[in-house]
């Protein structure tokens, strides 16, 4: 069963990274800004959803798909669009930070 606790307070710890919460009062964020903490508890419900997907994989899947994504990471380096690569970077090290735990 799912705590949607957990959820919620992942939620809001992505808030605070993404719009720096604490130095902002709430009133001071765009309503904008405020439907865009629905983006971050959906983040939070794909990154629970994640991490179900990877519990279930094996031992020997996971390995194989740590190696790939650090040949993929190291490549990085040589993409021309720095935005577009530092993107997949903080997805690969996120899928990696998951196949280890």
């Amino acid at each position: 069963m799912v705590n949607r606790q957990n959820v919620m307070r992942r939620a809001w710890a992505i808030f605070r990274q993404t719009y720096n919460y604490p130095a902002l009062s709430w009133k001071s964020v765009e309503y904008s800004d405020r439907r865009c903490f629905g983006s971050c508890l959906r983040c939070a419900w794909a990154e629970l959803r994640e991490a179900t997907r990877l519990s279930s994989i094996s031992g020997d899947v996971k390995a194989a798909r740590s190696k790939a994504l650090s040949h993929e990471m190291m490549l990085l380096t040589f993409r021309e669009d720095y935005r577009a690569a530092q993107v997949r970077r903080c997805e690969i090290e996120t899928e990696l930070a998951h196949l280890a735990a």
